[in-house]
C-alpha cells in the first residue's frame, strides 16, 4: 500500500490480495474496470513435467552463455546457478556478493552475467522508448518487470516524457524494504524539472506478488498527481508490478 506522511513524502508497501487469471492473458479484479496486465511466461511452472522441463532448458541457456569463460565447467556452473536463484531472470540480476557466494572462484563468470545483465537491459530499453511512450505498451512493460526482477526489496520508478510522450529517460528514484518504500514528492518534482519533462509514469513493484492497489496507493498517487499538476506536468499513469503482472491505476481510471 502506499501512504502519505507529509506533503513532501510517500511511502509504498505491497497489499495481501491476491490476482486471478482470465483466458485473455489479462488479469481482472472483481471490479471489471480494473484491467492488469500479464504475461503468461511467468506461469510457466503449472506442472512438474513443465517446470523440469523449464529448467533443464534454462540450465542449457546459461551454459551455452559460459562456455567460452568456463569451458566444460559450464553445464556445472549453470546446473549451480539455476538451483540456487531458480531462474535465469534471479541470477542474471544478482549482485557481485551474490554470485560470489554460490561461485567463489568464478569472477569471470559473475563479470559474464553482469554484462549479459546490461545487454538485456539495454536491448529492452530501446525496445520500449522507440516510439511515443504508452503506459499499456507491452514493450514498457517488459522493461519494467525486467528493471524489478530478483528484488528483495520495493522500489520506485519513474519515467519522464516530453508534451509528446517521447522518452526523455528514466530512473530509480527512490529504494525502500521489502514491504514498501519511502519518496519525496520533490524528488520526483526535481527530476521532472532538470529534464524539462512534461509527462511522468511510475512505477513501483510488490514484492506480495499482489498487484492490485491500496487505499494508501491511491491516496498518495492522487496527492502527487495534484502537486505535480500545478507545475503544468501530467502523472500519466502509476504501475504497480509483479512478477506475473502490472497494474495499471489510469487503465483502472483511480488516478
Amino acid at each position: 500500500m502506499v501512504r502519505l506522511v507529509s506533503t513532501n513524502s510517500l511511502v509504498g508497501s505491497s497489499g495481501s490480495r491476491t490476482c486471478h487469471r482470465s483466458r485473455a492473458n489479462c488479469l481482472r479484479s472483481h471490479d471489471d474496470s480494473t484491467i492488469i496486465f500479464s504475461d503468461r511466461i511467468a506461469r510457466i511452472g503449472d506442472s512438474d513435467a513443465r517446470t523440469a522441463e523449464a529448467s533443464y532448458r534454462q540450465v542449457q541457456v546459461v551454459a551455452e552463455l559460459l562456455a567460452p569463460v568456463s569451458g566444460l565447467d559450464a553445464p556445472k556452473i549453470a546446473a549451480q546457478l539455476i538451483a540456487h536463484f531458480g531462474s535465469i531472470n534471479r541470477a542474471v540480476s544478482a549482485s557481485v556478493e551474490q554470485l560470489r557466494q554460490v561461485l567463489p572462484a568464478d569472477a569471470q563468470v559473475a563479470a559474464l552475467l553482469h554484462a549479459a545483465r546490461d545487454l538485456m537491459e539495454t536491448a529492452l530499453r530501446e525496445e520500449a522508448v522507440g516510439r511515443p511512450v504508452s503506459s499499456c505498451d507491452p514493450a514498457l512493460l517488459r522493461y519494467l518487470r525486467w528493471q524489478f526482477s530478483g528484488l528483495r526489496d520495493e522500489r520506485l520508478h519513474g519515467i519522464f516524457l516530453d508534451s509528446s510522450s517521447r522518452y526523455l529517460a528514466d530512473e530509480t528514484l527512490a529504494i525502500g524494504r521489502a514491504g514498501a518504500v519511502e519518496f519525496k514528492a520533490r524528488t520526483v518534482v526535481s527530476r521532472a524539472i532538470a529534464l524539462e519533462a512534461d509527462r511522468i509514469i511510475l512505477a513501483h513493484n510488490h514484492i506480495s506478488g499482489d498487484c492490485r492497489p491500496s487505499k494508501q496507493d491511491l491516496a498518495a498517487t492522487k496527492s502527487l498527481s495534484s502537486i505535480v499538476q500545478t507545475l503544468e506536468i501530467e502523472l500519466v499513469d502509476h504501475l504497480i508490478i509483479t512478477a506475473s503482472g502490472a497494474y495499471s491505476l489510469a487503465a483502472g481510471r483511480k488516478l
